[in-house]
């Protein structure tokens, strides 16, 4: 009798977990621009030792800084910083994110290709929201730092179908805010979300996309998390045990 109860109380955890993501996805607005500063000086947002580190080792990796921006007050709820750099062909954006949710502490690093096939290529070290449009190919590096992510994604570049289109290292915030505007607009076309202003700069998911949403980010549809269970504790950049792991096996240059 008791086995029936925690089942019942499991059962009952996971479905309000998905209620709050639902409602919480509905509510939340997304900003497609005008979400992030420039960093003049310094930014108000402090730093973790992941962003110094993973910034260090873009520079390690001759990729070209395009800047620093953080997140505008009274936008999002994610508050943080991003650094920009572009590798030496253009053809790759590296974004180094880190910041705070309800209190929490979030780093994340994107790596994105362009393709004339009008889609994306993504490379990440850590799993987030997924991309219910299929507009951005993502493949999962858990816990990688910036060499391992680098290298997976020039591998994925060799296969022929893939032709980026560069970037340029003017305006590169409007660049960025062009991939999420495009991404805003195939999830209202495909009513998965609706704009909520009127300029169509911020949406927000409809029951339906919430929905969508919801089950492709839970971990069992998950395979790219299942198949990288051994790198879960694996040390990030910035923590004391893998500074002391990259000089006992330190990560060789890609070769040009």
């Amino acid at each position: 009798m008791i086995t029936i109860y925690i089942i019942l109380g499991l059962i009952l955890l996971i479905v309000g977990f998905r209620v709050i993501m639902i409602i919480t996805a509905m509510m939340e607005k997304q900003y497609l621009r005008h979400e992030l500063v420039p960093v003049m000086v310094e930014s108000p947002v402090p730093a973790s030792p992941y962003f110094t580190v993973m910034k260090e080792l873009a520079a390690e990796l001759k990729f070209i800084h395009c800047g620093d921006f953080y997140t505008e007050k009274g936008k999002s709820i994610v508050k943080g910083n991003m650094s920009t750099w572009l590798s030496p062909d253009h053809c790759m954006l590296c974004m180094i994110n880190d910041g705070k949710f309800a209190g929490m502490r979030t780093r994340k690093t994107r790596l994105i290709t362009r393709l004339t096939s009008h889609s994306l290529l993504e490379t990440a070290d850590e799993a987030g929201l997924v991309d219910i449009t299929d507009f951005i190919k993502l493949k999962l590096r858990l816990n990688g730092d910036l060499f391992e992510l680098n290298s997976l994604h020039q591998s994925r570049l060799v296969l022929p179908e893939m032709v980026p289109l560069p970037f340029s290292k003017q305006n590169i915030l409007d660049q960025i805010e062009a991939i999420e505007l495009e991404r805003g607009k195939r999830l209202v076309d495909l009513g998965w979300a609706k704009f909520a202003d009127w300029n169509q700069e911020t949406i927000r998911y409809t029951f339906s996309g919430a929905m969508k949403l919801t089950a492709k980010s839970s971990a069992g549809a998950r395979p790219d998390l299942k198949q990288q269970s051994e790198r879960i504790n694996l040390p990030r950049p910035g923590d004391a045990k893998f500074q002391k792991r990259r000089i006992d096996t330190p990560p060789a240059l890609p070769k040009n």
